[in-house]
């Protein structure tokens, strides 16, 4: 019995480790994707403020 809940554990606990490296890549991939699309915006208020000016 002991060694059933011990071997439940481990696989618990090898799902977790999974999991969170997991969601680990997914935080590394949403924090690339907003400093892109950050960049992205910047560039567009760069481009707004040259059309206003009318500087092509």
């Amino acid at each position: 019995m002991f060694g059933n809940k011990a071997r439940k554990i481990k696989q618990q606990a090898k799902t977790i480790d999974r999991m969170w490296l997991a969601n680990l890549q997914q935080t590394e991939i949403l924090k690339a994707t907003l400093e892109r699309e950050e960049r992205l915006l910047d560039e567009l208020a760069r481009l707004k403020g040259e059309l206003r000016n009318g500087n092509n």
